[in-house]
């Protein structure tokens, strides 16, 4: 039986370096598209169906927003799990170290 604990900690450092990259590239898009493309739709297309297109596409903005937000707070969940194992581990060292000495 193992007497340590152990996690890898570059692991989930790396998952969380790649959904903070997904979460960017996905508010790029959403920015892109609220600026320039409703832009050019508000300038081309004027007209109930225009309208109705334009407050879909708006929709499907937000969505992307919130995709962005709910990727962002899992990589932020992930590092602070991340973190608090190694809290732990140090925790279980200075303990078996103190254990050693008795």
């Amino acid at each position: 039986m193992k007497d340590t604990i152990s996690f890898d900690f570059e692991v989930g450092e790396s998952a969380v370096k790649e959904l903070e990259a997904t979460a960017a590239l996905i508010k790029t898009e959403y920015q892109r598209m609220i600026s320039d493309d409703v832009y050019l739709l508000n300038a081309a297309w004027d007209s109930d169906s225009g309208n109705a297109f334009r407050a879909g596409y708006q929709k499907r903005a937000e969505e992307l927003k919130r995709l962005e937000r709910a990727i962002m707070a899992q990589a932020d969940d992930i590092h602070g799990r991340c973190r608090r194992m190694y809290l732990m581990e140090q925790e279980a060292k200075r303990i078996a170290s103190e254990n050693e000495g008795k």
